[in-house]
């Protein structure tokens, strides 16, 4: 038993001891027993084989481990515990940890009835790295939620006079506010007092508030015209879409859109090719759209020129730079169509004004009337040139109308070629016949003329020589005998049918003295000419060939060879050929021109009647 007092001189003075050795003097025991120091004989103290233990009366614990329960390593262990023995440990330790260096690191253990739960608290390595929720940080400072859908970052305010939420910033260690960032979590439910900002000399230069609207180079104030508001430029650029590429930039001294080309010193493309665009002068309201004549490289120079302007009255300029009317055009235009319509009354669609003089020129005229009707009325002239010496002009006391139909009443359209009228179209050749046309040569000599009124209402084409280009012979319109329709087949002999005047009939017998030609189209050669007069017995619906080239059908019981003389067969419609032609006087269809097909039954033949 430990001797503690006043008394011999082997015990422990409580007054103080003198000549002591150590280790030869201690407090302690020499056993394996814990020691205990009570307060009011509760315990307060103990020192045991894994360290010494501070309780105060609560139950809360100090730990000072040497290292047999604590993975080996010295800990302070920070304790609080009930008496079901639940609680909270706090571990603060020296460990090896990351890559065998040692890392100083704070532990928590949370201990409920039936389990203990460990988590990863605070880490501070032997070179500064700090890390939360992780003992093996990869940066200076370094923070790791402890699981899916906690935070890794939380900073609030909770107090009372709290009217901004949390507040997490980064500036300059002077407070001076020239550089930083700012994350504030306001309490407004739409999010418009909550912000991520950027700063630099007081200002921030980019604002992402809480309801999604983003502010760059705004100088202090909210982004509240839109979910975008830009502020800064650089030149005249406030913003690029697509750098070194065919993009697109927005710029503000002139606000306009360029395509593929921004604004520093000069424009400049932003690639290869070329550029246009628009912009707005402020100061008078119009819009300018321009173009760039040649192709410039990447951060090359463009050349542009101004094409159009609309001005702030709408007047329209095309390489007029201030228009004064609706419309003005300067320079050489071509187009297929130019509409102008108005649906007010007692106003001008097209007005070509000129002020003086004899010879100006309106639309193609020699005098001060380009294009001009007076009105609706019987009066009103379509186009109107006053007497042209050369070119075109359509004047009459008629009207031209050009609607669902194009309508000159009693008006002569001439053509010319120089001074050479080369076209002429008379819609009456005398008071009463009807239209007539011209065609003439280099000379204005007529060498084609269409009379649609020639002799009693007959149509006549007269030139001197004719060339038709789309087939080889010359047909007339027969009327085919009704029995032999079954067996029409182009290429086919037909003869005079004995009974019906006019008609036609397929040949049936051999050397027919009746047959009259070739019913056309065989082989897809079609007749060069075709004959007929409708309503008369000259008439019919078969196309048959009386001279030229055709294809005829034959039969393969003689060889037929080019300049042989063919005649109809006993097969209906067939040729062959004929034996002895001095005996075949008015059955001579014509002459072959060639071989018999021998999968066809194809020969070409001149139709030549004898």
């Amino acid at each position: 038993t430990p001797n503690i007092g006043s008394g011999p001189s082997d015990g422990w003075s409580l007054t103080g001891n003198g000549g002591t050795s150590t280790p030869t003097n201690f407090i302690g025991t020499t056993d394996n027993e814990d020691i205990l120091i009570k307060r009011n004989n509760i315990e307060k103290v103990k020192i045991t084989n894994n360290g010494i233990e501070v309780t105060n009366q609560d139950n809360a614990h100090v730990v000072i481990s040497s290292g047999s329960t604590v993975t080996d390593t010295s800990a302070i262990i920070l304790r609080t515990r009930a008496v079901d023995n639940t609680g909270v440990d706090f571990k603060i330790a020296s460990e090896p940890v990351l890559d065998g260096l040692p890392v100083l690191k704070i532990e928590p253990t949370l201990y409920d009835e039936n389990e203990s739960l460990q988590y990863k608290g605070l880490s501070v390595g032997i070179f500064g790295d700090v890390g939360v929720g992780t003992y093996s940080p990869f940066a200076k400072f370094e923070v790791s939620h402890r699981a899916v859908g906690n935070a890794s970052i939380s900073i609030a305010d909770s107090s009372a006079n709290n009217t901004s939420g949390g507040l997490l910033e980064f500036r300059n260690i002077d407070d001076t506010h020239n550089f930083g960032i700012r994350a504030l979590l306001g309490t407004n439910p739409e999010g418009t007092d909550s912000y991520l900002q950027f700063s630099k000399n007081g200002f921030y230069h980019m604002r992402l508030r809480g309801d999604g609207n983003l502010g760059i180079g705004t100088g202090g104030f909210d982004p509240n015209l839109a979910g975008l508001t830009v502020n800064k430029k650089v030149g005249n650029v406030n913003a690029v879409f697509g750098d070194n590429t065919s993009g697109v930039s927005i710029e503000s001294a002139f606000p306009g859109i360029h395509l593929n080309s921004y604004y520093h010193a000069s424009r400049k493309m932003l690639s290869t090719g070329f550029t246009s665009g628009m912009e707005m002068d402020p100061s008078s309201g119009g819009i300018v759209f321009y173009t760039s004549p040649s192709s410039a490289a990447t951060g090359a120079t463009a050349s542009v020129f101004a094409r159009m302007l609309i001005n702030k009255d709408g007047n329209v300029g095309i390489n007029v730079p201030s228009p004064t009317n609706k419309l003005e055009v300067s320079g050489t235009t071509k187009s297929t169509q130019f509409l102008v319509t108005h649906s007010l009354s007692d106003v001008n669609g097209i007005n070509v004004d000129i002020s003086s003089g004899s010879s100006n020129t309106g639309i193609f005229s020699n005098a001060a009337t380009g294009i001009w009707a007076s009105g609706s009325g019987t009066g009103g002239v379509g186009l109107y040139a006053s007497a042209p010496v050369s070119g075109f002009g359509i004047h009459s006391v008629g009207k031209v109308k050009i609607d669902n139909q194009v309508i000159i009443n009693d008006a002569i359209l001439n053509m010319y070629k120089g001074t050479t009228k080369t076209i002429e179209i008379n819609p009456k050749e005398t008071a009463t016949t009807g239209a007539e046309m011209k065609l003439m040569n280099a000379a204005g000599v007529v060498t084609i003329e269409l009379d649609a009124d020639f002799n009693d209402g007959d149509g006549r084409v007269i030139t001197s020589e004719l060339q038709i280009n789309g087939g080889s012979d010359l047909s007339e319109n027969f009327d085919l005998k009704d029995d032999d329709y079954d067996l029409f087949m182009p290429g086919m002999l037909v003869a005079i049918d004995e009974i019906t005047e006019g008609k036609i009939t397929i040949t049936k017998i051999a050397n027919d003295t009746k047959v009259i030609g070739v019913i056309s189209g065989a082989n897809g050669i079609k007749p060069g000419m075709l004959m007929g007069q409708k309503e008369t017995i000259a008439d019919g619906n078969v196309p048959i060939a009386l001279a030229g080239r055709v294809y005829v059908l034959t039969t393969d019981e003689i060889e037929i060879n080019a300049g042989d003389f063919l005649v109809s067969s006993s097969k209906p419609g067939y040729a062959t050929k004929a034996v002895d032609p001095s005996k075949c006087q008015g059955a001579i269809i014509g002459k072959a021109m060639g071989k018999r097909n021998k999968e066809t039954g194809f020969v070409l033949v001149l139709v030549n009647l004898q």
